[in-house]
């Protein structure tokens, strides 16, 4: 059987044993793109917990999984933010096997900004995710731009990814075996459905596959708005939107 059909035949299988959970749509140049299914039940919150809108995801050396959330606040549809503190707590730590509820936290601390506002190479517009890559590279969502920059450390650009089947960038995430995961967090139509995915790229940025779409059960995403990976190489997808954390583990 030829390589091209037999690929073919395994995704198949896969869309028949996942069914919902495992949705990748590969690029033609990319014939080996990674599938991934998703966690049902996880996280587990006790009674009377709940996450508000989920804006961030991080995963720790412990395998500590963090999420920073909303709470209950909402994002005024004015756009005239409501500058009172939150009163609930914002961060969430879970286990990242059981999904159990461990503690509340949050520190942050502001270093140093470069660039300027802009379309160009190395310019911005609307900064909305960052993450610092081993080699001391800099990876940047450019969300509005509709793209992702790499930096030196020094701040010096390096180069772009832009493509359609990337989509909007609104985070970033670095994966083993070059692997890199982009939260296509979609364009914010008027009406629905809007685009939404977990985003796998090469370690060139070539797109390899598509996981999710849009949608509010097992696997979709209303809008994909943060992204971690942890060192089992589990992918969690933060959905502001839809105010929940999903796990994907990959499929072996």
């Amino acid at each position: 059987m030829p390589k091209s059909a037999m690929f073919e035949l395994a995704i198949l299988l896969l869309g028949l044993c996942f069914g919902p959970f495992v949705h990748a749509e590969a690029d033609e140049a990319s014939p080996l793109a990674p599938s991934y299914r998703v966690t049902h039940g996880w996280p587990e919150l006790p009674e009377g917990e709940y996450l508000g809108s989920v804006s961030g995801v991080d995963v720790d050396s412990h395998g500590r999984v963090f999420v920073f959330h909303r709470a209950n606040r909402r994002w005024p549809t004015d756009d005239k933010l409501d500058l009172k503190p939150i009163e609930r707590p914002t961060v969430a730590v879970f286990d990242e096997r059981t999904g159990k509820l461990l503690k509340y936290s949050a520190k942050g601390e502001f270093l140093f900004q470069w660039g300027t506002s802009g379309p160009g190479p190395g310019q911005f517009n609307l900064v909305h995710g960052v993450v610092l890559g081993a080699d001391g590279r800099v990876y940047v969502s450019d969300r509005s731009n509709g793209r992702i920059h790499i930096f030196g450390a020094d701040g010096h650009f390096l180069k772009q990814w832009a493509s359609r089947l990337m989509g909007r960038p609104y985070a970033v995430a670095l994966g083993t075996h070059g692997l890199v995961f982009v939260a296509d967090g979609g364009d914010q139509p008027d009406t629905p459905p809007d685009r939404s995915a977990l985003v796998v790229l090469g370690s060139d940025g070539t797109p390899l596959a598509r996981i999710g779409r849009w949608g509010n059960q097992d696997g979709q995403m209303e809008m994909a708005h943060a992204v971690a990976v942890g060192q089992d190489a589990a992918v969690y997808i933060g959905d502001i939107s839809g105010c929940r954390i999903q796990k994907f583990v990959p499929v072996r």
